[in-house]
């Protein structure tokens, strides 16, 4: 399991982070514009990120990747 995390920095760049928490390795995934829509970058954590992952916005809100739905 894994914690992705979106940042907002001193320059206004927004940064995501991702915590695996069976190593604690913290990586950077990158900086982004300020203007960049949270809504975009969250929906590139989804896409990116394993089932049972947690993804933390930056209103601090935790959303959890579920398994997809099996047809």
């Amino acid at each position: 399991m894994a914690e992705w995390s979106i940042r907002r920095l001193s320059t206004g760049e927004i940064e995501v982070l991702y915590l695996n928490h069976l190593t604690r390795e913290i990586v950077s995934c990158g900086k982004n514009r300020c203007d960049t829509p949270e809504a975009m970058i969250a929906d590139w954590m989804m896409a990116n990120a394993d089932e049972r992952d947690l993804i933390r916005l930056l209103d601090r809100t935790v959303l959890l990747k579920l398994p997809a739905a099996s047809a």
